[in-house]
Parts: structure tokens; C-alpha cells; sequence
């Protein structure tokens, strides 16, 4: 009688005789005994489960279109980038240019518009790309 079942523990008195005298006998070097058998089984569980974690994560696209598709995302998230920063460096460049006193508001105002719509070309460049 193997006392190595998924059921649990037998705690009747037969049952715990029946384990010591299984426990004497793979002490002697017998047959494999159960915290072993428990142990191999968890170990080939875990190299089973962590074999598949090290594929390599850049290795994600499968077909040319995929790898298309990101390409293209890649373009548009660097095209935001470019014009949010082209948005702040403007806003700066009027608040520096309201507190000279060389050029007047108008002027200041046109000088951000311009800085944004050197952003916005910067960006359609880059998505062209």
C-alpha cells in the first residue's frame, strides 16, 4: 500500500503504522520515498513551467505585417512626442519673449505659432520615415 496519494494523510491507526514501517524501509535505501518523489516532481514542474518564460521578449512580432504594424505605432507615439515637446518649448519661448520688452504680444504670439508648426513638421518627417 503506497501512501504517496493526492487524498492526504491516512491518520487511522493502521494507517499510521502502515507509513512508519514505509518510512523504515526507504530509509534503508530502498525505493524512492515520498518527499523525494514530491520533490523531483516540483522540480520538472518548475523547469516545465520556466522553460518557456525565457524566450526572448523582442521576438514578439510574428509575420512582416505585424512587425509592419508596430513599426507604424513606433512612428506615431515618436510624432506625439515630437510635437508635445514642440507644444512646451513654445510655450516657454513666449513666456521668455512676453517678458522682454523687444517684441510686442502679436509678435510673441506669432513667433509660437511658429515654433508649433515647426513641430508639427518635424513630426510629419519622421512618420514619413
Amino acid at each position: 500500500m503506497s501512501h504517496c496519494t493526492a487524498g492526504g494523510p491516512d491518520y487511522t491507526l493502521d494507517g499510521l503504522r502502515a507509513a512508519t514501517n514505509d518510512m523504515k524501509v526507504h530509509d534503508k535505501g530502498g525505493a524512492m520515498n515520498c518527499k523525494r518523489a514530491l520533490c523531483v516532481s516540483m522540480s520538472a514542474l518548475v523547469l516545465a513551467v520556466a522553460a518557456p518564460l525565457t524566450v526572448s521578449p523582442a521576438a514578439y512580432a510574428q509575420t512582416p505585417g505585424a512587425e509592419n504594424r508596430q513599426d507604424r505605432r513606433d512612428d506615431r507615439q515618436g510624432a506625439r512626442d515630437m510635437r508635445q515637446t514642440g507644444r512646451e518649448d513654445a510655450r516657454k519661448e513666449k513666456v521668455e519673449c512676453k517678458k522682454g520688452d523687444e517684441k510686442s504680444r502679436a509678435e510673441c504670439r506669432q513667433d509660437k505659432r511658429n515654433s508649433k508648426q515647426d513641430a508639427r513638421q518635424g513630426a510629419r518627417e519622421q512618420k514619413k520615415d
